[in-house]
């Protein structure tokens, strides 16, 4: 448990104590309504934790930071259970408030987190899940930038270097995220590149031919890869 979960369960201990002595000492009629809404609050508080703990379980950053509307539906849904537990307990010191009210609103705030905390976790799931796919789909185009750069660093010859590195640009330049599609052309260039590195210096002009021909290729994925989008 990292320090900032031991302050959230800190902080929600301190609530729960605070509470619970607050509601046994000071001196007010607890009838049957009072008693079932201290059980509904010490219910919230114990939820609130739950959440709160469940949001940011997961180490990555990206996790935590989606996690947060999902730990905000905790800490509400405690605040107004609590709230709403302390005006039906002061109001039935009063006036008789049956205890069907106390449990009808309670259930009530309880569905409505119930609700919000499902909605959130599914949410922060598919937003990750995007995120993971976009990562997955532009790892190809990374790595064939790096392998160009590369060829363009071992590459022994000044006046091919300069045609390499216009290549390097036409990849830097490209749409990185692919897709199903364009498999089949970008496991081509793939091959070539592979080819490109082995004869760069070994054969000049054959290089010259290579680096043209990864280039249409590199055009051509560039026009479907746009096309798929449109």
């Amino acid at each position: 448990m990292n320090k900032k979960m031991k302050s959230f369960v800190l902080i929600y201990a301190i609530i729960f104590i605070a509470y619970c002595v607050l509601f046994l000492v000071i001196p007010f009629p607890k009838s049957g309504t009072a008693w079932v809404e201290f059980a509904f609050t010490l219910i919230a508080i114990c939820t609130g934790a739950g959440i709160s703990w469940y949001a940011f379980k997961n180490e990555g950053l990206t996790s935590k930071i989606y996690g947060f509307p999902m730990f905000k539906v905790g800490f509400i849904y405690m605040i107004v259970q609590i709230i709403v537990g302390c005006v039906i307990v002061i109001v039935g010191c009063f006036v008789a408030v049956p205890i069907w009210v106390a449990v009808v609103a309670s259930i009530v705030i309880l569905a409505v987190a119930g609700i919000g905390f499902i909605g959130t976790d599914n949410a922060r799931d598919i937003i990750i899940e995007q995120q993971a796919q976009t990562q997955a789909s532009v790892k190809q185009m990374k790595m064939f930038r790096l392998d160009m750069q590369y060829i363009v660093d071992i590459c022994a010859d000044t006046e091919l270097k300069k045609v390499l590195e216009k290549l390097a640009d036409q990849f830097k330049f490209s749409d990185p995220v692919t897709c199903d599609e364009l498999f089949d052309i970008e496991d081509n260039l793939k091959r070539e590149v592979k080819s490109l590195a082995a004869i760069v210096n070994s054969d000049k002009e054959l290089a010259r031919k290579k680096i043209d021909e990864v280039s249409i290729l590199l055009a051509d994925r560039n026009r479907r890869c746009k096309e798929s989008k449109s």
